[in-house]
């Protein structure tokens, strides 16, 4: 990892360091946050927005990008740097490997921003070491088929809270735990 020269503070410095990595290839040298900001902000606010929504991140409006990163974030990270993902030799995607990252852009990215963004998340992610890359597309890890589904059993049990009445009989021990998360966030 870079030395932060910069006097960034943490968070955003090591976004940063995961967004250079992730999109030198296509946009270029970053110098700095702002920069990136300037330049695309509808990327890294779509970036952010999935780290955010897969509980990598935490939303944090102090901080130039909005979030910060979360341990678990940084781990992994730090863990691919040193061990870079292999791609599989699975030659097609199938359906279901397909929806859950579409899954997770239609949560996570406003419609409109899908097409500036999208295929760069993939990049990031496969970064993240949270997707392989496959003869016609990418394929989800288990890591990530896991985040996303622990995000959707939250934003069910959400719900869930919105519509019950009082005197309704208590979720089963999962959702009870899924539920003190909830209503702990």
């Amino acid at each position: 990892m870079d030395h932060n020269t910069t006097q960034l503070d943490a968070g955003t410095h090591l976004l940063f360091s995961i967004f250079a990595r992730a999109f030198f290839p296509t946009i270029g040298k970053l110098e700095s946050p702002d920069e990136l900001l300037r330049e695309d902000k509808t990327l890294v606010e779509g970036a952010c927005s999935i780290l955010v929504w897969l509980g990598l991140a935490e939303t944090d409006s102090h901080l130039a990008f909005g979030c910060r990163p979360t341990k678990r974030l940084e781990r992994m990270f730090v863990r691919r740097l040193a061990h870079p993902i292999k791609d599989r030799k699975k030659a097609f995607v199938s359906i279901e490997e397909a929806d859950v990252l579409n899954s997770i852009f239609d949560a996570a990215v406003p419609e409109d921003d899908q097409p500036n963004v999208c295929a760069l998340a993939e990049i990031l992610l496969h970064v993240l070491g949270l997707v392989r890359y496959a003869d016609d597309g990418v394929i989800p890890t288990r890591e990530l088929r896991h985040l996303a589904a622990e995000r959707r059993e939250e934003e069910r049990t959400r719900r869930w809270l919105k519509s019950i009445e009082a005197g309704q009989w208590p979720p089963g021990p999962r959702k009870a735990n899924i539920l003190s998360r909830a209503v702990n966030t």
